[in-house]
């Protein structure tokens, strides 16, 4: 429920009568509804226009019809990593505002970055960059436009770098195990143009800015003010505005300078106009009243509570007594966080509102307030806005109203019931055991309390900072109803808590006893080992390739709770897959593990240790880690070739080849001694005997393989020669020519004589498995199972035949012809007288008148001539 009275006054300060309107107002506060990453920038979002105070640096992306340093979204802003941050800001109704965001947006990449000076400068501006991860590595390009110098730290943790101009410092960032990315940081605050600043006037009498036209006098102030299209202020003693009032100056000389400390060129004024005394002077002190608000909180807000009217207040405490009762009438809390004394104030002129510590001013205090030189003054808990007190504690000071002829109303005011004190807590810790045997951190429970909530039982004492922390909602648990803030890592840590009312407090929790180091592993040794050349055993593979497993021994820098595996894929790491499991052994303990490979693999160990952090290590022994495969199990392979006949046909050799080998080999075997093959070497071997023949390659790694070629088809018999019909000597005799048969055991050419005869293979016609090597003729030649040729001689003598198969071996035969007589006998007679008697035989006579002849021959014997 609200209700507002307005009432008008003229010129002449004559008042409207009053109207009083009532109704339901609801109101939303403005807050910043999330922070967003634009091109690498943080910007915040706002549920309605402000002015963004802190951080500075950020500029309004757009204005929403409102004046242009309201936005309701802020980009640019100098936030390079993730974490909370407190943000302050003024609404569209001038209400400063304090609010904690968390940002998370950067992660590995984000960077912590110190830019002094950090304001507008006409100096240079040194730019501290430090990565916000630790194990991140930063680094800079050889050369930056603007810089004067560029250093990067030892361990490239951090650098540092002089801008002597605006411009862009790109830092690549190099996250340990992610890909580097190059962030900008803007440097935007070194200004040395020079402020061109113009005057603007202000008549108060005719409320504008120049007198009408012909006036040359006004009896009311004159104002004169910088304007200049960056903020400027008055320097070496002078202000950037400057009101001439009656009896006192005339003209004026602005010196000013901008933000960047560059002095703009010195203006001197004149005033245009005479000023004249006021025919009246005004001695009645400002009349006024007041509307009195509690405040019941963030949620609540101010709330209207009573009116009071300056007769009202006049006597002596009755403002405090007024307090009283409002607070009298609250439940359960009968507590304010803060009073606003809304002040509704009726002058003929312009009125001030100064205040000063104390109840009782004295005379001379009073007399010497005057409306152009006094302080507005200050006091502890006490703002100043516009016309309206706000009292955050519980106090006493002297209001004073004073208008331009310095008629003054004096109200004492002494406030009570204000709770002014921040809630407290306290912190119990207890570790966190992530992981079995092992503390990964500190847990804090925060217990609250409050005057207005004792022990936090109704849950109105909160942690606004950290944001979103949890609470413990088991009834059952020593810590119910406490908030919870985790430790992993050393640090302190502040929490901004705050009571039912908004009254803030302030807790510290540090926890220094954690252990932060991220787990790492060593080589200690590698089985086999390589020997260096004195014969000492190092730290390394050794460069042979192995058959039998490869184990590498590791040692931790700090107790390991528990070690797994992960494998290189080719574009990253993943959970191994059963097979993978084949492939490799692991074995570990608090301090140490051994890594047994079986096989060829690219891995990476992760390790949590006892501490709950995460570290890893990168092993191999295949290409992926080593260029180079360490294990081989496998035997070479190779393509075998050779020229052997497949139909059955025979050759005199068979070339047997060896080529495109898997990996270098050695041969062994077969005429070879040892002789070292690469891939693309190519192995030839003439074979001339049929048999088997072994083969054995052998690799680098000692697995050897072997190859039986069988060699069926090399002709290593030559043919024979089977001849028939030549009479054995001195069996027979012909005149001659002498005709006689001759066949091959096999087929091929049969030369006799200069001529050449083609001999067919002989066929196994009745199926005996046997070669007859009979000639039949006549009505059995069909018996025939040799190719029978036929040959003619006309003389005795010795003759070759020459046999040669197909494959061209070649045999050799004589044969001895001497059964060819072509001699006549020759005869020979012995002197004799035949006598014949009458009665000799025919037969008698025939063997006489042979007798005594003789016949001989060369090759017949006697009785065989006839």
């Amino acid at each position: 429920e609200r209700t507002l009275t307005v009432a008008a006054v003229d010129q002449a300060g004559n008042s409207s009568v009053p109207l009083t309107f009532s109704g339901q107002v609801t109101t939303q506060a403005t807050h910043c509804s999330g922070a967003v990453l634009v091109d690498d920038r943080v910007r915040l979002n706002f549920t309605a226009p402000v002015v963004l105070e802190t951080p500075a640096g950020g500029r309004p992306s757009n204005a929403d019809g409102s004046p242009q340093t309201f936005g309701s979204q802020w980009q640019d802003l100098p936030i390079f990593s993730d974490g909370t941050q407190t943000i302050e800001y003024v609404d569209l109704f001038g209400t400063g505002r304090e609010e904690t965001i968390a940002v998370s947006a950067f992660g590995a990449y984000g960077l912590d970055v110190v830019l002094t000076p950090s304001t507008a400068t006409s100096g240079s501006v040194t730019a501290e960059i430090t990565a916000a991860v630790s194990g991140t590595e930063l680094s800079l390009p050889d050369a930056i436009p603007g810089a004067m110098s560029q250093t990067v730290s030892a361990d490239r943790s951090s650098v540092t770098v002089v801008m002597d101009q605006n411009g862009q410092i790109p830092v690549q960032v190099q996250p340990a195990g992610s890909t580097a990315k190059v962030r900008e940081i803007a440097v935007s605050q070194i200004d040395r143009t020079v402020p061109a600043a113009a005057v603007r006037w202000f008549y108060h009498e005719f409320a504008s800015s120049e007198p009408p036209s012909g006036v040359t006098a006004t009896s009311r102030q004159v104002e004169a003010w910088l304007v200049c299209a960056e903020p400027v202020t008055g320097i070496n003693s002078k202000a950037a505005s400057i009101v001439f009032a009656y009896g006192g100056l005339t003209s004026y000389t602005f010196e000013y300078a901008d933000l960047a400390g560059n002095a703009g060129v010195p203006i001197t004024v004149t005033l245009p106009v005479e000023i004249l005394a006021e025919p009246v002077v005004d001695t009645t002190a400002p009349d006024y009243s007041l509307n009195l608000y509690a405040y019941d909180g963030p949620s609540d807000g101010f709330q209207y509570e009573t009116f009071a009217s300056r007769e009202d207040l006049a006597p002596a405490g009755t403002l405090a007594g007024l307090l009283d009762t409002v607070i009298g009438q609250k439940s359960p809390i009968q507590l304010t966080a803060a009073w606003m004394l809304d002040f509704t104030i009726r002058d003929d002129s312009l009125t001030r509102l100064l205040i000063r510590p104390g109840i009782s001013l004295t005379a001379d205090e009073l007399s010497g307030m005057t409306f152009l030189s006094s302080p507005t003054g200050s006091v502890p808990g006490v703002e100043i806005s516009g016309d309206d007190l706000i009292v955050r504690a519980n106090t006493a000071f002297t209001l004073v109203i004073i208008d331009q002829n310095n008629n003054r109303s004096i109200l004492p005011i002494e406030t009570r019931h204000v709770d002014s004190a921040a809630p407290p807590g306290r912190f119990t810790y207890v570790p966190i055991a992530a992981v079995p045997g092992g503390v990964t951190g500190r847990r804090a429970y925060i217990a609250l309390s409050d005057n207005t909530d004792p022990d936090n039982a109704a849950g109105t004492v909160s942690v606004i900072d950290p944001a979103g922390l949890a609470r413990v909602t088991d009834p059952a648990s020593p810590y119910f109803g406490q908030y919870v803030f985790d430790f992993t890592a050393n640090m302190t840590q502040q929490f901004l808590i705050k009571d039912v009312l908004g009254v803030r407090g302030h807790l510290t929790a540090t926890v220094t006893d954690l252990d932060g180091t991220v787990p790492a592993a060593s080589v200690d040794w590698w089985s086999p080992c390589l020997i260096d050349p004195s014969g000492q055993a190092v730290r390394h593979l050794p460069p042979q390739i192995s058959r039998d497993p490869v184990t590498v021994g590791l040692t931790f820098n700090t107790p390991i709770a528990q070690v797994g595996w992960q494998v290189w894929d080719g574009t990253g790491y993943q959970d191994p897959q059963s097979w993978h499991h084949y492939y490799l052994e692991l074995s570990y303990d608090a301090n140490s593990a051994q890594v047994r490979f079986l096989d060829n693999l690219s891995i990476r160990l992760v390790m949590t240790g006892q501490n709950g952090l995460v570290g890893y290590k990168a092993l191999g022994t295949d290409e992926a880690s080593l260029g180079r495969n360490v294990i081989d199990y496998y035997g070479p392979w190779w393509i075998t070739s050779n020229d052997q006949p497949t139909d059955g046909s025979k050759v005199l050799s068979v070339m047997v080849r060896f080529s495109d080998f898997s990996e270098p080999v050695y041969a062994l075997d077969c005429g070879e001694s040892g002789r070292l093959y690469r891939e693309t070497d190519v192995i030839e071997q003439e074979i001339i005997r049929n048999g088997t023949y072994t083969y054995r390659f052998v690799d680098a790694a000692g697995n050897s393989e072997t190859e039986t070629v069988t060699v069926t088809g090399i002709d290593d018999i030559p043919p024979d020669i089977v001849v028939s019909g030549i009479p054995p000597d001195g069996s027979s005799s012909t005149a001659g020519p002498l005709a006689f048969y001759a066949t091959m055991s096999e087929a091929g050419e049969l030369v006799f004589n200069g001529t050449t005869y083609q001999v067919a293979a002989p066929v196994d016609k009745n199926q005996d498995g046997l070669l007859d090597p009979s000639r039949y003729s006549g009505d059995e030649a069909d018996r025939n199972e040799c190719d029978w040729i036929e040959l003619s001689v006309a003389a005795n003598g010795s003759y070759q035949l020459t046999a040669r198969d197909a494959v061209g071996l070649t045999f050799y035969s004589y044969v001895t012809i001497g059964c060819i007589d072509n001699k006549a006998p020759s005869l020979s007679f012995s002197p004799g007288t035949l006598v014949v008697r009458q009665g000799t035989g025919q037969a008698d006579f025939e063997a006489m008148r042979l007798d005594g002849v003789t016949a001989q021959d060369d090759r017949s014997l006697s009785g065989a001539i006839r």
